[in-house]
């Protein structure tokens, strides 16, 4: 396939593009073929690691490449900030975009983990100091989505805290399907062993439609908390590493 140089406007414009990447040696090489549909992020990377071209001057060799998004940059176009080199772009902004499919993974695995801690013995208790272990889960998540994805800046304030808040509903969800389960299993001991509550609790039904509904609010305001306290770990996050 001959070489092309896309110009910056071509490949801004480009979403998809009907080339596959193929890797053909143990070395790393790559081929470029016409194929399955690939992201344009993914064929920015391809097209300069390639063409070792500046993204803004296709005419001119790179000499720097942005730390956060991938472009190769000439001399003109490189920023260099804190020993990195960045393009204007992400200079401006300060903050990388992504895809919100690539938060959810994360999210999920980081949210099942923190809302397992929140309901084991003792581990739990230190959701009692500000919901530790969602503000650590929604952190995390974070992390997890700037390490998969090789980000080395920010992330958008709003990135962070959808994924933080993705985290801490999760958590929130795995939290009270725990608790039901052993409340159930709790009210199903009481009655095998022939417990027997005081009369003023079943007389008056209060374990029933009182108590239930107690339950479900507190629940439901439990997982709200979590949303909140995960999207702060997610900003914190964000905002402490690189």
């Amino acid at each position: 396939m001959s070489n092309h140089f896309f110009s910056a406007l071509e490949i801004k414009q480009i979403t998809n593009v009907k080339l596959f990447l193929v890797e053909f040696d143990d070395k790393g090489g790559h081929e470029l073929k016409e194929g399955s549909l690939i992201d344009r992020k993914r064929f920015i990377r391809f097209h300069h690691s390639n063409t070792m071209n500046c993204y803004y001057h296709p005419e001119r060799a790179s000499v720097a490449q942005c730390v956060a998004c991938g472009k190769n940059l000439c001399s003109e176009c490189v920023t260099t900030k804190d020993g990195q080199n960045y393009c204007k772009d992400c200079l401006r902004t300060g903050e990388v975009q992504i895809e919100i499919e690539k938060i959810v993974i994360p999210a999920l695995a980081c949210g099942v983990l923190a809302g397992i801690l929140s309901v084991i013995p003792i581990l739990s208790l230190l959701n009692c100091f500000f919901c530790l272990w969602i503000i650590i889960g929604g952190g995390l998540a974070v992390y997890l989505v700037k390490y998969l994805n090789n980000i080395r800046g920010k992330l958008t304030v709003g990135t962070a805290a959808l994924t933080g808040g993705l985290t801490g509903l999760v958590a929130g969800i795995v939290r009270a399907v725990a608790a039901l389960f052993l409340g159930t299993l709790l009210y199903s001991l009481m009655k095998d062993t022939a417990f027997e509550f005081p009369d003023i609790f079943t007389d008056t039904g209060f374990l029933y439609s009182p108590f239930g509904a107690l339950v479900a609010f507190a629940t439901l305001v439990t997982i709200f908390l979590y949303v909140i306290f995960g999207a702060l770990g997610g900003i914190i996050s964000n905002e402490i590493t690189k």
